[in-house]
Formats: C-alpha cells, sequence, structure tokens
C-alpha cells in the first residue's frame, strides 16, 4: 500500500499542481476551479458530438483521405526560365537539339518543377553529387543548392520520415526510394503515417509530396531481387494513395507535373514509379531505331488529369492493356504480330495505376472482342488481376476474351535467369495468337 500511495503522489498532474502552489501561481482553490470549467467544456463538447448527426454513407467515411487546399496556381516566369535553361543547358528543354532518353528528360523535369515551385525540396540516397545511381538528379545540387539537393543518410525510414516532416512545415517534398524493394524497409512511413494522416484528422493535417521510385525488373538480373523488385502490393494497399508509372519521356515530363500539381492542390501522396529498365532506352523495334527516344513537351497549362494512352486506336483484332515496361514490350509485340502473323493490334498505357482509370479503360475496352492484359508485376503482386475483375463483371462484356500475361510468383533471380519468371515479348506474342486463332 505505501508504494501505491507514493505512485499517486507521483502523478504527474499532483505534481504539476504542487509546484504552482509553491511557486505562488495558482492556489489550490483556483486549480481545481480549472478543472471544473475544463470538466464542463468537455461536456458540452460531449453534448454537441452526440447530437451531431452520423456518418450514412462510404463517401462520407473517405472524404478525408485527401482534401483540396485551394493551392495558388504557380505563374511560370519565362524569362527566368529562359534564362536557367540558357545558363544550365544552353537552350530551353523544348528546342532540344535532339530526341532524349527518359532520364535525362526527367533530370529537366525536375529542374522546370524546382524553378517553378520554391518550396520543393529534393532528397535521398546518392541524388546530390553524384546524381543519382541512373543519373536522373545530375547537377541539380549546383544548380539550386545544398539546402534544396541533399543526401539523406541510407535509410529509407529516415528519407520519407523527414519527407513528412517538411510536408507538416510548408515544404513539397521530393523523396527518393532508390529501389522499389527498398519502400518495403520503410513501407509504414507511408501507411501509417503520411497517407493516414489527412484521414484521422479529417483532413486537418496533411503530408503532400511526391515519392520518386527507381522501379521494377528487367535489368537483366542485375543486383537479383534487391534491385528489382516487381510488386506494386504493398502500395496498392495505401487508401488514398495516387500511383503513377510513365512508360517514355515525353510521358514522363507530363505525369510528373500531374503528381506535383495533385500534391500541391489536394495534398496527396503520390507515387512516381520510374522504370529503371527504360531508363536510357533509345530504341523500340530494333537496334539504333531511336523510336523510344523523346522531345521534351513544349510548355503546358497546369497538368490538371492523366488519362490512359492508346497506341494504334485503330487497329481492332486485339487490345493489349499494360504500363511502364510492358507497354514497351506490348508495342514491339504488336508489331510482331502484325508483321509474323497478320493481327493488328492496339496498346493502352494505363499510365495512372492508382485509382485505375477505369472509366477510360471500359471506353476503350467496348471496341474489342479481344483483350489481353500484360503485368510486368508478378502474380498477387500488379494491378491486372485487379483491373481484370473490375473488367469481367461488366455485363456488356461477357462475350469478350479476356486473357493475361504476368510475371511468375517469385523473386527475381541474377542474372540470365530473371528472363526465365518476367514476360518477354514472345509470351505476348503466344498469348495473343492463341487468343485471337481460338474462334
Amino acid at each position: 500500500m505505501a508504494e501505491i500511495e507514493a505512485a499517486e503522489i507521483s502523478d504527474p498532474l499532483l505534481t504539476n499542481a504542487r509546484v504552482l502552489m509553491d511557486a505562488g501561481v495558482l492556489t489550490g482553490t483556483e486549480i481545481h476551479q480549472m478543472y471544473q470549467t475544463e470538466q464542463q467544456l468537455i461536456a458540452h463538447l460531449s453534448n454537441q458530438a452526440s447530437a451531431t448527426e452520423q456518418i450514412s454513407s462510404a463517401d462520407e467515411v473517405m472524404h478525408a483521405l485527401y482534401v483540396s487546399t485551394a493551392a495558388a496556381e504557380t505563374v511560370v516566369d519565362a524569362q527566368k526560365r529562359e534564362e536557367h535553361f540558357a545558363h544550365v543547358l544552353g537552350f530551353v528543354p523544348e528546342k532540344s537539339p535532339k530526341k532524349r532518353h527518359l532520364a535525362m528528360l526527367m533530370n529537366w523535369a525536375l529542374q522546370d518543377v524546382m524553378l517553378q515551385k520554391s518550396n520543393t525540396v529534393l532528397f535521398g540516397e546518392d541524388v546530390a553529387r553524384k546524381g543519382g545511381v541512373y543519373h536522373v538528379t545530375h547537377g541539380l545540387q549546383d544548380t539550386f543548392g545544398r539546402s534544396r539537393v541533399f543526401n539523406t543518410l541510407l535509410d529509407e525510414t529516415t528519407i520519407l520520415g523527414l519527407a513528412i516532416g517538411m510536408a507538416q512545415v510548408g515544404f513539397l517534398p521530393i523523396p527518393e526510394i532508390q529501389y522499389l524493394a527498398y519502400y518495403h524497409n520503410a513501407q509504414d512511413q507511408v501507411r501509417g503515417e503520411a497517407a493516414s494522416q489527412s484521414f484521422f484528422s479529417n483532413g486537418q493535417f496533411i503530408n503532400p509530396m511526391v515519392i520518386r521510385i527507381a522501379s521494377y525488373a528487367y535489368q537483366r538480373g542485375f543486383g537479383g531481387h534487391f534491385h528489382n523488385d516487381n510488386s506494386l502490393a504493398a502500395l496498392l494497399d495505401v487508401p488514398g494513395l495516387m500511383i503513377l508509372s510513365p512508360s517514355r519521356g515525353d510521358d514522363a515530363v507530363y505525369m510528373f507535373q500531374h503528381a506535383i500539381y495533385c500534391a500541391q492542390t489536394q495534398g496527396r501522396v503520390v507515387v512516381f514509379l520510374e522504370p529503371i529498365a527504360l531508363y536510357m532506352q533509345k530504341d523500340l523495334y530494333t537496334p539504333g531505331d531511336g523510336k523510344w527516344l523523346c522531345q521534351y513537351p513544349a510548355v503546358m497549362e497546369v497538368a490538371k488529369e492523366v488519362r490512359p494512352k492508346q497506341y494504334d486506336p485503330q487497329n481492332k483484332d486485339l487490345l493489349m492493356i499494360s504500363y511502364a515496361n510492358g507497354v514497351h514490350m506490348s508495342l514491339q509485340a504488336s508489331k510482331k504480330l502484325f508483321d509474323e502473323h497478320g493481327i493488328q493490334a492496339s496498346v493502352l498505357d494505363l499510365r495512372q495505376l492508382k485509382p485505375l482509370p477505369m472509366h477510360d479503360v471500359q471506353k476503350v475496352v467496348q471496341s474489342y472482342t479481344h483483350v489481353l492484359l500484360v503485368d510486368e508485376c508478378r502474380q498477387w503482386g500488379g494491378v491486372c488481376d485487379r483491373l481484370l475483375a473490375q473488367l469481367v463483371v461488366q455485363k456488356e462484356f461477357a462475350k469478350k476474351t479476356f486473357q493475361t500475361v504476368q510475371a511468375r510468383d517469385t523473386y527475381v533471380p541474377l542474372g540470365p535467369a530473371a528472363n526465365l519468371v518476367l514476360p518477354q515479348v514472345a509470351d505476348i506474342v503466344q498469348q495473343s495468337v492463341q487468343m485471337v486463332n481460338s474462334n
């Protein structure tokens, strides 16, 4: 009993009261009156809350997943932009003397965003002097200084935790996770903190940010599964999260602007998945054709939406739906299908993976009897199954044929063995021929 009484005497509230009384700040009566006043206030607020109309719909529950911040749109200072790029590149990006690959266009896109928005800060492992493992952030620290572009500890929890803190005080952070597999080391920073805070605070606290992740496989087995993870499951599971993934350079620029717009105006946490294997990709069909190089898009209005992109919509034998590396492979397969089998296939690039752009997808699917979903992520880890589930339940699609090409449910092995478990162009061609000829 003596121990219990000693513990009670050490209660922080009682101790604080004694300190205030001993210092002559408040009397015991005044402290007691404060508690009574607060108790009455709590009772009053409780009565108000209990009389409030209860939530009665899913939309009411979900409205706070992200909220409009009504942020003013940034007006681009054209002269400042032109002077900057004239100094750094010798030309403005859209007037580049030649087309460039995705990594370089992303570098220019990052410069454009950091020029326009002074509250943007870019950080991660090796992003500063080294310019990132794939040189996407090359030269940015020299241009924008160490306070806006800097290296972090080799710790993803620190990177995403720092992003949350900076977003809370008015910055628009652009943290980089070096490989998709590394995201799993700190996934709760997004699921349990950044993306959930708006929901649990009813929109009072937000964490706007754009998380760049070098993603996917098809790197010829370099580094095994640590550098070649092909699962989005841990990201797709996060409520309210937006996921964008470009397949080519010009799309990457436009989509990154959209990511920044959504973070700024809706307080959203956006994940931007950049396909590592396509960073330096120049060719599409044959070595040296340069058909995957792109011109930097001309200065555009604010990118307020991203919709799926269709290649060769006039081709009606088959529709392939994919994203990132899958788009590049599907276009190669499409050419082989026509050259070797006379089959005309169109390719639809999803571009946005969460939420899925179902209205736009269904609109395109209406024109096709055969639909093939090509998902470079492994079974149980990509968007293919989710997309397919929403398509097959549509009554008007009952007579359509749906098939999938997916990676095997395994980690990515080292070296050439990686191609044994990842979708290949030959797999897409074979499945397509079977579908079309099955009628």
